[in-house]
């Protein structure tokens, strides 16, 4: 939420552009962890693809 000053004096709303700072920073730590992680999992499968196939299947016979 951007806090809008229409007469660009001092606002009394700065603490929502650090909890906001706060919200983006989190958010892209969590982006590069997912990152990291697709990536050690396409180490340890060559095709994810294939991964996502077999869970499929797996879960279609189990049933």
């Amino acid at each position: 939420m951007h806090c809008i000053n229409i007469n660009y004096e001092q606002n009394d709303c700065s603490h929502i552009d650090y909890e906001q700072d706060i919200f983006l920073g989190f958010s892209a730590g969590v982006a590069i962890l997912g990152i990291l992680l697709i990536n050690i999992e396409s180490f340890a499968y060559p095709n994810p693809l294939e991964k996502l196939w077999r869970t499929l299947t797996y879960k279609a016979n189990k049933e």
